[in-house]
């Protein structure tokens, strides 16, 4: 699947999406700087959301490049299937971390309704 000639490209994907990702977070902490619970959130997503691409960038992009150039024909080893299953492992708790990333900026940009005093 993610093998060449007929896998998929992760970098034609990921990239841009990141990219994006970055400029619209930069908008919204410009938009609600002035804010500060909005703020706060904001931060707190930069950093989670760094501390995830930092460790994309230093373990799970080399790993997978590497599952990438591994021949589908080779002969299987456990040395591949523990690295694989750790990538699998660690993953998930990326996907966590992605997860606890969106939740905050739903947080951030959602303002919680004002109560009138009033009863209908």
């Amino acid at each position: 699947m993610i093998q060449e000639p007929d896998g998929i490209s992760l970098i034609s994907f990921w990239v841009p999406f990141h990219i994006l990702a970055n400029i619209f977070l930069v908008i919204a902490l410009v938009m609600y700087w002035k804010e500060k619970r909005p703020r706060n959130l904001l931060l707190a997503v930069l950093g989670l959301y760094l501390l995830i691409r930092i460790a994309t960038f230093f373990y799970f992009v080399p790993e997978i490049t590497d599952f990438m150039n591994t021949p589908p024909t080779g002969p299987s080893s456990v040395a591949l299937a523990a690295r694989a299953d750790q990538w699998t492992t660690l993953s998930w708790l990326r996907t966590i971390g992605e997860i606890a990333v969106n939740v905050l900026l739903l947080l951030a940009i959602t303002k919680p309704g004002k109560e009138s005093g009033k009863t209908a």
